[in-house]
């Protein structure tokens, strides 16, 4: 059922060689076959507000260029009236110099107004993108519900350097961004890493740049209860499966523990 359900999901994501369909928020993926939900979190705060934060964002750069192209003055010297001009001349009293705001070129204005449309459309483009690379939910779908194709058989010969966990693991990885939206991965192109304190992890895939923020406060692994940060952490990296690399670094490795540690 599931691979009828891949081709037939709209949109596409082409990443690489693998076309990823897109699922939205209101498709279950877990009502179709065994799916694993490895790592479940709460997203930030400002990707759960992420529509306020743009509209406050569209309200300051309006704002901004409003006030730019009405308000943005330059003082100059007031220019004398001639009649007060012949008078002074006339009695050679010295008057003062006295001055007056008027707008700034137009070219001025319209320059730093493009500017701060950019500036704000850069900022909401930002805040989108984050929140499309904070993890909400990892599911791991079984390797039979790709293509219905059956598992690769221990006595087939493997690729040199590569196990036969390795090469039979043909899982797919759901993505659940903070935005709802689904994405599916090979779960063998999906690589750990530290993050830059205890707690966060990213996640690199093959093929995608940048990487994938997972938080690690408040989180469940396996469908297991809330735990601190070190436990998230020290249990995601467990079923996992990764091995240790130089330099405080993980790499992914296809087994996943099936049952609660």
């Amino acid at each position: 059922m599931l691979h009828v359900l891949l081709r037939t999901a709209r949109p596409r994501l082409t990443t690489g060689k693998l076309a990823l369909p897109i699922f939205p928020r209101a498709q279950n993926a877990s009502t179709v076959g065994p799916i694993q939900l490895l790592y479940d979190s709460k997203p930030r705060w400002w990707a759960r507000w992420v529509w306020g934060l743009l509209a406050l964002d569209i309200i300051f750069t309006t704002s901004s260029c409003d006030i730019v192209m009405n308000h943005w003055t330059q003082r100059v010297i007031k220019t004398p009236d001639k009649k007060q001009s012949s008078l002074s001349d006339r009695d050679a009293i010295p008057t003062p110099i006295e001055y007056e705001w008027e707008l700034r070129p137009f070219w001025q204005r319209l320059s730093l107004c493009v500017a701060q449309l950019f500036v704000g459309a850069g900022v909401g483009a930002a805040i989108m993108a984050f929140r499309d690379r904070t993890v909400w939910r990892l599911r791991l779908l079984p390797a039979l519900a790709r293509a219905g194709m059956t598992p690769v058989s221990p006595q087939k010969s493997l690729p040199r350097g590569r196990s036969f966990g390795q090469a039979a693991d043909a899982r797919l990885l759901e993505v659940e961004t903070g935005s709802g939206r689904k994405k599916l991965f090979r779960f063998r192109d999906c690589t750990l890493e530290p993050g830059r304190d205890e707690t966060e992890m990213f996640m690199r895939i093959q093929g995608i740049r940048g990487h994938f923020w997972l938080g690690m406060k408040g989180a469940r692994v396996l469908d297991d209860r809330e735990m601190g940060a070190a436990d998230v952490k020290r249990k995601l990296i467990h079923a996992w499966g990764p091995s240790a690399k130089s330099g405080g670094q993980w790499t992914s490795g296809p087994s996943v523990v099936s049952s609660r540690s």
